[in-house]
């Protein structure tokens, strides 16, 4: 059975025989050409997925069958929040896109200081999330992450993460440690934060936040890196050291 399209249904993913309607059966008829027999999964419900097999198609409906329920381990064990700076154009969405495929948590937008890019869209939100369910879609992710509205400065981002604990780390143009010896000390079962700032950098007043903040400044090495491939870049290999450490803490 051919598997055509993977949707985010997580309060149907434990029907047995669904029937869809609307939008989501014309994205399987009239996109995705699907035809009786082939498959459908339904995810969104933690580490579920359930798989369908298209029984009928009926004046726009489609109606399914449940051939199995599966856990799916594709979610990244490490609690990593992104704090980001908005750029200029889409670099925001190639951002989401990019880090939610690598398996971050929760993504936190904010207006820098020296943000080239002032003002939010009032619907940049619900685009951002879309963007984060299809890169859930093609990376086989079961949970999509959590994303904040744009917030209109730093102050405003501390306000939100407050109460959070773990290690917060900043990554500097200026330099700072390496991430594997930031790691060394930290909790990797805890949560942990990555700031990145704007592309005309870190304002004095934001600096002098963060290190009052207790972040821990890191360096991404020698080169001066753009705000999407630094979040990127940042994002990938934390996940893949703080993954480590928690399978080698396990073991």
């Amino acid at each position: 059975m051919k598997i055509k399209a993977r949707l985010y249904l997580p309060d149907r993913v434990h029907e047995t025989s669904p029937s869809l309607d609307g939008e989501s059966a014309h994205y399987l008829v009239h996109v995705l050409r699907s035809e009786i027999g082939d498959g459908v999964v339904f995810f969104g419900l933690e580490a579920v997925e359930s798989v369908y097999r298209i029984e009928s198609i009926e004046q726009g409906v489609v109606h399914l069958e449940l051939v199995e329920k599966r856990e799916v381990h594709t979610e990244s064990p490490v609690d990593l929040t992104l704090v980001v700076a908005v750029g200029k154009g889409k670099k925001l969405e190639e951002i989401v896109e990019a880090t939610t495929a690598l398996g971050i948590k929760r993504i936190i937008p904010f207006v820098g200081r020296n943000s080239v890019a002032k003002k939010s869209n009032p619907r940049l939100l619900e685009r951002l999330q879309l963007i984060a369910l299809e890169a859930c879609r093609q990376s086989r992710r079961t949970t999509p992450p959590e994303i904040l509205p744009v917030l209109p400065k730093l102050e405003a981002v501390f306000d939100a993460i407050s109460l959070r604990k773990g290690t917060w780390v900043v990554f500097d143009e200026a330099g700072g440690e390496t991430p594997s010896g930031i790691i060394s000390r930290g909790d990797p079962t805890s949560a942990w934060v990555l700031f990145c700032g704007p592309e005309g950098g870190w304002n004095p007043k934001e600096r002098e936040l963060l290190e009052k903040g207790g972040c821990a400044r890191a360096s991404l090495g020698p080169r001066v890196l753009r705000t999407e491939l630094a979040a990127v870049v940042a994002v990938g290999v934390f996940e893949n050291l703080l993954a480590h450490s928690l399978e080698s803490e396990s073991k």
